[in-house]
């Protein structure tokens, strides 16, 4: 799958169709260029948007959010620690997590 195949129906239409959000200037290549190289590129390149338009600022998806969620290869990862720490609250629970 091409940059254009990839970026254009994938990640700007469905942004746009909603009518709600826009990119930041450069931030549509940028998702592109990670999911280019990314193994199981689509649905790590969904995740990542999925977040990134969760952390939306004024109806902006920016580039400072789209690097704190990890970007396209490590979004899963640092959401997967957010879990970790925030919402997994006793120890008993983070040692069933850790066992798996």
């Amino acid at each position: 799958m091409g940059r254009e195949a990839l970026a254009r129906p994938r990640i700007t239409e469905p942004v746009r169709a909603a009518g709600l959000m826009e990119f930041e200037p450069g931030l549509v290549d940028r998702i592109v260029d990670d999911a280019l190289d990314a193994p199981g590129k689509l649905p790590l390149a969904q995740f990542a948007l999925t977040l990134l338009w969760e952390h939306h600022r004024g109806g902006v998806l920016t580039h400072d959010a789209y690097t704190e969620l990890g970007q396209v290869a490590g979004a899963i990862v640092v959401h997967a620690d957010a879990v970790y720490s925030h919402e997994l609250v006793g120890d008993a629970e983070r040692d069933a997590a850790d066992a798996c």
